[in-house]
């Protein structure tokens, strides 16, 4: 057994060197590189576990996992194989070793493929030319007189008046709930940030369609680097099911549960139109604006661990995900969806319905979206 392992192991790193023959010795590439680069530009999805610390990266079935603070990567066939780094978290953002996108390319992209990261930005090249070409329809964003900074903030609480959301426990509806947070997470933010325009979309139990919000976001003044933070609570068929979680768009969802979240969140589009499918269908098949996408990503990551540290142990963090949701696709800024809690559970709807509880949401919320404006500025639009 002892030579069998010794002989897979030794066919592993002969594949390994004969894939990455020919490529530079790139001496001078950083020990590790963000995540969100990486698989922007290689266009690749990603999932990370907060509670147990295990990052997945993916497309089209294939899949790597890294362990966080460890060197240890489990490859498609089950094989674990170490890096020289560790997969870390430094200032609230995703690092991965050299190794790891080495290994990437390899198992998820599965071409050879040379790359590089200077200046902040991961790039691809072929020869000696770096492929620094924003993708064919992708703009950059408009910045204003400000530079970078965020002067407005979009608080988007879910559904409300005919369009009740999920309904939950006692007949506890989301459009009640997320209200609420949202309301409280206005208030904190214009104590905390001053001279920002904090908007809500609606301050009452109001119906207000996909289309409207999103024209509501879109008429801010992109000069003020606007960001957009849609507030929504879970619902699942077990009904032990807890916890928050953070979205940001993608055309693809992470797993199917991410499929389902974006399906609950999406039929709002049936209070609007008679047909809903056809039309959800058409909007699916247009090519999803990513110009964003980094932003989005690194801004639900910022809210998530805000929560996590203001809500601790009471529930349960599932992390940071990607799914297609209407309204973020519709809004032209950096955009999330945040999932509060399931209101299918007993237990965490006596909590989402008590003003303290709500106040830790809202507080964790407000910490991640200063967090995002400081860092927005202080790297100028994360490019440095």
């Amino acid at each position: 057994m002892q030579l069998k392992n010794s002989i897979l192991s030794a066919v592993l790193i002969a594949s390994l060197l004969l894939f990455f023959a020919g490529m530079p010795t790139q001496e001078d590439r950083p020990d590790l590189v963000p995540l969100a680069d990486v698989v922007e530009q290689l266009e690749l999805d990603y999932e990370f576990n907060t509670s147990t610390g295990i990052l997945k990266v993916e497309k089209n079935g294939a899949a790597l996992l890294f362990q966080l603070g460890t060197t240890e990567v489990n490859i498609p066939d089950g094989t674990v194989v170490f890096m020289k780094e560790k997969t870390q978290v430094s200032d609230a953002v995703l690092l991965i070793p050299a190794g790891g996108v080495d290994l990437v390319i390899r198992y998820i992209v599965k071409k050879p493929l040379k790359w590089g990261y200077e200046g902040g930005s991961f790039f691809t090249y072929q020869g000696k030319r770096p492929v620094t070409e924003r993708p064919q329809g992708e703009r950059m964003p408009d910045r204003g007189p400000s530079g970078y900074e965020v002067k407005t903030i979009i608080i988007d609480p879910g559904h409300g008046g005919k369009d009740p959301g999920g309904i939950g426990h006692n007949n506890v509806k989301e459009k009640d709930i997320v209200l609420k947070v949202a309301l409280e997470l206005q208030r904190r933010l214009k104590k905390t940030l001053r001279g920002i325009d904090i908007i809500v979309t609606r301050e009452d139990d109001t119906f207000i369609s996909l289309e409207d919000r999103s024209r509501i976001a879109n008429s801010t003044d992109p000069a003020k680097n606007p960001i957009y933070v849609s507030i929504h609570a879970n619902v699942s068929f077990s009904d032990s099911t807890q916890g928050f979680e953070s979205y940001f768009l993608t055309i693809e969802p992470v797993n199917e549960e991410a499929r389902d979240v974006a399906s609950m969140e999406n039929s709002v589009l049936g209070f609007e139109i008679e047909d809903y499918n056809e039309y959800l269908k058409e909007i699916i098949n247009r090519i999803v604006d990513i110009e964003y996408r980094r932003e989005s990503m690194k801004l639900a990551q910022y809210i998530q661990s805000g929560i996590e540290g203001s809500l601790g142990n009471e529930t349960t963090s599932r992390g940071v995900k990607s799914a297609f949701f209407y309204v973020l696709k519709a809004v032209k800024m950096p955009s999330v969806l945040i999932e509060i809690g399931f209101v299918t559970n007993s237990r965490e709807t006596q909590n989402l319905l008590k003003p303290e509880y709500e106040g830790k949401i809202a507080k964790g919320i407000a910490q991640g979206i200063v967090e995002f404006t400081e860092v927005f500025s202080e790297s100028e639009g994360f490019t440095r």
